[in-house]
């Protein structure tokens, strides 16, 4: 893949066309942890489009990787103002900067970013309504995360949530679990505490199961202990005795 598009780069005879090659490039980069390239890539990208933001939030995630927090602010509020956006891409640059921002300990910029990506939120794009979930489980709203995960699984099945309560309706197949714990842990710890706290079972595949083992000669001891339990001692029956008294 990356050698097509640098054949592709070497033939291109505009910015026009090479803008979207770089930001391929940068996106294989990404995938492969190269991040450092990534960014290069992203860069030439927003170098021969001045007008798209996606390559330039596409920078400001390999700079999150990179532990650069306070370029990667300068990127997204520069993604931000360029005029051409694609579908979704203002929820995900709004919810980079959140994160951002938590890294940087900025909380309350952290709460407006999402405040303002809720409003931006196509309610019919699953992709943004996963985007505000993971971003409300990076601020801890656990219950709003449950909820727009439920959204975006409902929305995504051509589904509708109707009465049933968000955490059941994730429950009811462990595959969105699943989805959560592969896509992000933040929003797959939030929804393990909101089944805990509204006392849903969890699938098994998604508990830490902790269990004593015991041999067969030591469970019939044990159940012989329950079923007839041994006589109290002297000492013990008066303990018992002084305590009625």
């Amino acid at each position: 893949m990356l050698g097509r598009l640098r054949s592709a780069q070497r033939d291109a005879l505009s910015s026009q066309e090479l803008a979207p090659i770089f930001d391929a490039i940068g996106l294989v980069y990404f995938r492969l942890g190269a991040f450092k390239d990534a960014l290069d890539a992203h860069r030439n990208a927003a170098h021969h489009d001045h007008t798209q933001a996606n390559p330039l939030n596409n920078a400001a995630a390999c700079l999150c990787e990179l532990k650069q927090f306070q370029q990667a602010l300068v990127a997204l509020r520069e993604a931000k103002a360029r005029p051409r956006k694609l579908p979704g891409i203002e929820v995900c640059i709004l919810l980079n900067t959140l994160e951002v921002e938590i890294n940087l300990g900025n909380h309350d910029a952290a709460r407006r970013a999402f405040e303002e990506s809720v409003r931006c939120v196509d309610p019919a794009r699953p992709t943004d309504l996963f985007h505000v979930a993971i971003g409300a489980a990076l601020l801890g709203a656990d219950e709003d995360a449950a909820e727009y995960f439920a959204r975006s699984i409902a929305v995504a099945k051509g589904s509708d949530l109707g009465e049933t309560p968000a955490i059941d309706f994730v429950l009811a197949d462990p595959d969105r679990l699943k989805i959560a714990n592969e896509r992000s842990l933040p929003l797959h710890g939030a929804l393990t505490r909101v089944a805990a706290r509204h006392g849903a079972p969890i699938p098994l595949e998604h508990q830490l199961i902790a269990q004593v083992s015991l041999p067969q000669t030591a469970l019939t001891a044990l159940n012989e202990l329950v079923e007839h339990p041994p006589e109290p001692t002297k000492a013990l029956r008066r303990v018992f005795d002084e305590h009625r008294a």
